[in-house]
């Protein structure tokens, strides 16, 4: 016999987190569950095959002297291996700024475009958003969060990334790829912003 589920979301954003209450009534009865989700991709994961993962990095430099560091010089320094790419424009890390690659994947040359859609900052952290609008195949969805916290004479480089392909079998297949190229930056990130 199936279980019948009515789901209630209510969801708002605080300061780069969100605050979720799911109430879910059973069979006549009403259980409610509080959780606290980081980031507003978390809220439709439910309702997609979305992919997200988090990679944390603590690096020396304070959080401002990192982001003002965000510039073309790391992106380069950040190129994963195994794929070569042609930057066609990069503007920065402001709403409203793209960067467009052209990246060849064996052989294969398809477009990347990113734009950065929000950036916000306060006392403890900065944070720039950056969604694809041009993906290369098999990515349908790309949304990533570039979040610098604050730490006592150090900070944290945090990438948030979620992402789709249309197919759930392969977003599985494509996370540890994803998960690696990313992984990958953290001796650069330690070594780049070192004291």
């Amino acid at each position: 016999m199936k279980k019948a589920f009515r789901v209630n979301r209510e969801a708002f954003f605080d300061g780069g987190k969100y605050n979720r209450k799911i109430c879910i009534t059973k069979r006549e009865q009403i259980i409610e569950k509080c959780y606290f989700v980081r980031y507003e991709a978390q809220t439709v994961l439910r309702k997609r095959n979305f992919m997200n993962l988090c990679i944390t990095t603590k690096v020396e430099q304070d959080y401002r002297t990192v982001f003002n560091r965000f510039d073309l010089k790391l992106f380069l320094k950040l190129k994963p291996p195994l794929v070569s790419f042609n930057i066609l424009r990069f503007d920065g890390c402001k709403p409203g700024d793209e960067v467009i690659l052209e990246i060849s994947i064996l052989g294969n040359k398809q477009q990347w475009n990113a734009l950065i859609t929000e950036q916000f900052e306060n006392g403890d952290m900065i944070c720039f958003i950056d969604t694809g609008k041009v993906l290369p195949k098999p990515l349908t969805y790309w949304k990533h969060k570039h979040i610098i916290e604050n730490c006592v004479d150090s900070s944290k480089i945090i990438d948030d990334i979620c992402f789709e392909t249309g197919n759930k079998l392969l977003n599985y297949l494509l996370f540890p790829l994803i998960f690696m190229q990313f992984y990958y930056r953290k001796p650069i990130y330690k070594s780049y912003f070192r004291k």
